[in-house]
C-alpha cells in the first residue's frame, strides 16, 4: 500500500471495461433525464440601443461623439440597472400581459452587455416564456429613454429594432451535460479502481514477496483451480 502499480491499474481497467461502460452509459442516461425532465427551459430575447453623441459642426458624426456615446453607455446601465427601471418595466410587462410579474422578479430577467467598443449596447431577456422574454426586452426599450434623458443626459438613445419570440430554448443545455455526465461517470469509475489497485495489499508474485518482505523465495507451490492456476509461496 502506498505506491501505484500501472501495469495493474490498466490490467484492472482492461478487466472491468464493462463495468466502465455501463457506468457512463448510466451517467450519459441520467444527465439526459435530469436535463429534458427537471430543469425549467429559458427562452431569451434581445435588442440593440445605440447612444448618439453627435456633432454636427462638419455636417456629421465625429470621432470625439462616438467616443463619448462609448463612455456613455457605462453610465446608462446604472440608470438601467436601478430598482425604478423595473418598477416601470414591470409596470409596463403586466398591464400588457394582464400579469403580476415583481420587479425584483423582472430585474432577475434582464442583462445588459456592450456591443465592443462601439455606440451600441445590448438589452438581454432570458425568461421560462419564449413571448414573456419578448414583452419584457421591449418593455425595457420603451422605458429606457426617457430615463436616460432625465438620470444620464439629453442623448437619443434609439433601438434598433422591437425584440421578437425566440421558440428555441437557450437552456438547458442537454448536449453539454450528457457529456459532463459522460465524464463524471468515467472519472468516478475509474477513480474507484484506481483506488482498489492502491490500496491492494495483496501479494501475487514473486518480486513482490521480495519488495515488501525483503525475503528470499526458497520454492512455489502451485495450487490448481477450475479455472485457472494460482500459487502459494513457501519460506
Amino acid at each position: 500500500m502506498g505506491t501505484i502499480d500501472l501495469k495493474a491499474y490498466l490490467a484492472k481497467l482492461k478487466k472491468n471495461w464493462l463495468i466502465i461502460a455501463l457506468c457512463c452509459v448510466i451517467g450519459l442516461s441520467a444527465a439526459y433525464i435530469y436535463s429534458s425532465s427537471f430543469v425549467e427551459p429559458m427562452y431569451s430575447s434581445s435588442v440593440k440601443m445605440s447612444v448618439k453623441e453627435t456633432d454636427w459642426s462638419d455636417g456629421g458624426v465625429s470621432v470625439t461623439g462616438i467616443q463619448v456615446s462609448s463612455q456613455m453607455i457605462d453610465n446608462c446601465f446604472v440608470v438601467l440597472e436601478d430598482k425604478v427601471t423595473f418598477e416601470k418595466v414591470a409596470t409596463v410587462v403586466n398591464e400588457e400581459l394582464g400579469t403580476k410579474y415583481s420587479p425584483g422578479q423582472i430585474r432577475g430577467w434582464v442583462s445588459y452587455s456592450r456591443v465592443g467598443e462601439t455606440i451600441y449596447f445590448r438589452v438581454t431577456a432570458t425568461t421560462p416564456d419564449a413571448e414573456l422574454s419578448a414583452v419584457v426586452c421591449n418593455a425595457v426599450i420603451a422605458v429606457a429613454p426617457e430615463l436616460i434623458v432625465k438620470y444620464v443626459a439629453n442623448i437619443p438613445v434609439v433601438p434598433l429594432d422591437d425584440a421578437t419570440p425566440n421558440y428555441a430554448p437557450v437552456s438547458p443545455n442537454t448536449r453539454r451535460n450528457m457529456i459532463l455526465g459522460f465524464m463524471l461517470a468515467l472519472v468516478a469509475c475509474c477513480g474507484v479502481l484506481f483506488l482498489d489497485v492502491y490500496f491492494d495489499n495483496t501479494v501475487n508474485d514473486e518480486e513482490k514477496l521480495k519488495e515488501r518482505f525483503d525475503l528470499s523465495v526458497i520454492g512455489v507451490v502451485p495450487h490448481y483451480e477450475p479455472h485457472g492456476q494460482h500459487f502459494g509461496y513457501v519460506k
